[in-house]
């Protein structure tokens, strides 16, 4: 399945695109989808340790199963900490 991953500042420009397909097969966790897309897009993968993944406009967790049907958001934190980062979203 291929799962659409949006990147969100430093992670799009390090990347060269605000949205990335990721090809794996179903079903594929969050865990999975981040370690392909640090795989196929090296220049990201150290910023990936503090990343956060939102699915359907909910933190998710490494080991929730994401849809083909989905997109999975990736946030850096910011200033004031991820909880405040949510309450935008």
């Amino acid at each position: 399945m291929q799962i659409m991953v949006r990147l969100a500042g430093s992670l799009a420009e390090r990347a060269g695109a605000p949205r990335v397909a990721v090809e794996l097969p179903e079903p594929a966790t969050v865990s999975e989808i981040i370690g392909e897309l640090q795989r196929l897009h090296p220049r990201i993968a150290v910023s990936m340790a503090r990343a956060i993944a939102v699915v359907a406009g909910r933190h998710a967790s490494p080991n929730d199963v994401v849809s083909a049907s989905q997109e999975i958001a990736l946030l850096l934190p910011v200033a004031g900490g991820s909880q405040e980062l949510f309450r935008v979203l």
